[in-house]
């Protein structure tokens, strides 16, 4: 909430997984703070900000935040799924 997706989408009546941001890294940055730090911070550390494509998906079936990385390079692939608890269930 509190992003550019909602000028685009009506979030609460998603039904679907859905694409709101497809492009590189310093653009999703700037748009999607809050959303795109794993993105920015692994696109500094390897191929930089413009060169790193980002896509941003809201899904109402996940229920807390969620990234998944995947490199790919001419030896091979590898993907990183990680998970985090919606703000709901946090303890603190």
């Amino acid at each position: 909430r509190g992003t550019p997706a909602e000028e685009r989408f009506d979030l609460s009546a998603l039904a679907e997984a859905t694409t709101i941001f497809q492009g590189p890294a310093r653009e999703a940055a700037s748009l999607y703070p809050k959303n795109a730090n794993i993105a920015a911070a692994l696109a500094l550390a390897t191929v930089g900000l413009d060169q790193l494509t980002v896509r941003l998906v809201a899904d109402p079936a996940v229920a807390g935040p969620c990234s998944q990385i995947c490199l790919r390079g001419s030896a091979g692939e590898i993907t990183i799924q990680v998970k985090g608890r919606s703000a709901l269930t946090q303890r603190t």
